[in-house]
């Protein structure tokens, strides 16, 4: 089937978010609230938190979503709050999500992100999902100006729903009144974005940049790549582009 779009996920396929960037909001907030605790200590106990939600939140064993839904803001408030309490450190929990939801806002573009959205603007549907919250994705695509190359923007707070529930993909299918075989989907989480998109009849390119460890457990992916701009030289993507 022709290929009639592209989507890709945001965090770590055109957006940075790397552990430094974490490291960097956990210094403000220690500073900024008068912490006496390493910030490495406190990101590291908070991830414990966090990655036991990020772990909850889906039954890999039905693929159902546990309830109720809840966004990044209220887990990571949840996790806030234990963490304060677990360390006994007198903090307020919502400045501290403010902090890092404020520094994700402003994570840096990768430097081939732009030329490869622009690429594909007017000769495919370009779309965009996201394991994200609105309030601090949507400044992101505002900040460098690529709301524009998107034909439809979905998060896993529209859908209620994380990848790789396939809930997230489906939405962003039906908003572009596309179905999956016309459509290439392009992430770097073997996980969310190549098992989830496959679920759906999806095909996937994965973005390597790291060289990772592949899952044997888990679907591998149609294509691997080593940078964005790799995808504007597929054969499959190449042959449309003006």
């Amino acid at each position: 089937m022709a290929i009639k779009a592209i989507f890709f996920d945001l965090f770590e396929t055109l957006v940075e978010n790397t552990p430094s960037d974490w490291h960097v909001s956990f210094e403000a907030i220690c500073k900024d609230q008068n912490l006496s605790i390493e910030p490495s200590v406190l990101l590291e106990n908070w991830y414990e938190y966090e990655h036991g939600f990020r772990a909850w939140r889906l039954d890999r064993e039905t693929m159902e979503m546990r309830q109720p839904f809840y966004t990044y803001r209220e887990a990571w408030n949840w996790s806030f709050e234990r963490v304060f309490e677990d360390l006994n450190l007198n903090a307020n929990s919502s400045d501290a999500v403010n902090q890092c939801l404020r520094d994700l806002g402003r994570r840096p573009i990768f430097p081939d992100t732009i030329n490869v959205l622009a690429s594909l603007q007017g000769n495919y549907l370009v779309g965009l999902l996201s394991n994200a919250d609105r309030d601090y994705m949507e400044p992101i695509l505002k900040r460098y100006d690529i709301f524009r190359y998107f034909d439809s923007v979905v998060c896993s707070e529209d859908a209620k729903a994380y990848k790789p529930h396939p809930d997230i993909f489906q939405l962003l299918l039906n908003s572009l009144g596309l179905d999956a075989e016309n459509v290439i989907h392009v992430g770097d989480r073997q996980e969310e974005d190549v098992w989830g998109a496959n679920r759906l009849g999806i095909r996937t390119v994965l973005i390597d940049r790291d060289r990772y460890i592949p899952n044997p457990l888990l679907p591998d992916p149609d294509i691997k790549i080593g940078s964005l701009s790799d995808l504007l030289v597929l054969p499959e993507i190449k042959t449309q582009l003006s």
